[in-house]
């Protein structure tokens, strides 16, 4: 039953990268930013927003960045 739900939200997803201009561009930033933000979480010891005694530090916002590559 899980596997469905993945599977939907798998559909829901590259329907929605498809949609976009250039979708490979809006791929490469949805992943850039997953990554990003389960590597501050590891770091931090929590999710955003969540508290827990494990929380090594927090979170202080972010800033947007640009990113170059020859995708654009």
């Amino acid at each position: 039953m899980a596997q469905r739900d993945y599977k939907a939200l798998l559909e829901k997803m590259l329907t929605g990268f498809l949609l976009e201009e250039d979708p490979l561009k809006a791929m490469l930033e949805w992943l850039i930013e997953e990554l990003m933000r389960v590597e501050a979480e590891a770091k931090v010891g929590a999710p955003k927003g969540k508290h827990s005694q494990e929380r090594t530090t927090h979170f202080s916002g972010y800033r947007v960045r640009r990113l170059h590559t020859r995708l654009g």
